[in-house]
């Protein structure tokens, strides 16, 4: 079982437990600011090397988490006030 500190899009503190809910493993991952850092440290690194496509997360990637949630907006119903 593993327990996220107070919020599990942010946690910045996570404990791993066996199947006796005793604690097996501590990982702390403190964001340096707000988390999106990471995301700028990686276009500014590809472009700085000439990359259009991230190796770490690649284009296709991205399109196919985007597929995933647009299926479920059509699921759900949900519509942008654009659309």
């Amino acid at each position: 079982m593993i327990v996220f500190g107070d919020g599990f899009f942010y946690a910045d503190d996570i404990t791993l437990y066996d199947e006796n809910r005793r604690p097996v493993e501590s990982f702390s991952c403190k964001d340096k600011i707000n988390g999106y850092e990471y995301e700028i440290e990686e276009f500014c690194l590809c472009l700085n090397n000439g990359l259009t496509d991230s190796p770490f997360v690649p284009r296709s990637g991205t399109a196919a988490v985007m597929r995933i949630l647009d299926k479920c907006r059509r699921q759900w119903g949900l519509k942008f006030p654009q659309e």
